[in-house]
């Protein structure tokens, strides 16, 4: 399912939109849900800038391959709540 938008050459949006989630960290109510903004850069390097939840993952993951249409990348790397982890893309689990 590609949800990409092109925003500028060679810029895209590849974020959802999570109609499913209501409350916000336990406190904040968000009764249309909630958009997670994520951005890809396809140049020289490939820069993705943000991620989003995790429950949306899969589709994530299959739009950056779509962008990517075949080039290699090694992994992705996320900073979400001040957490740092990385995320091999799918094939490439044992390469480092």
């Amino acid at each position: 399912m590609n949800l990409a938008r092109e925003i500028k050459k060679d810029i895209y949006w590849i974020g959802v939109n999570d109609r499913r989630t209501h409350i916000f960290e336990n406190y904040w109510p968000l009764p249309k849900g909630v958009a997670y903004n994520s951005y890809i850069i396809v140049d020289e390097k490939v820069v993705v800038i943000d991620t989003i939840e995790r429950s949306k993952m899969d589709d994530y993951v299959e739009n950056i391959e779509q962008l990517l249409n075949g080039r290699k990348s090694h992994e992705t790397r996320s900073h979400r709540s001040h957490q740092s982890f990385i995320m091999p893309l799918p094939g490439r689990e044992n390469h480092r």
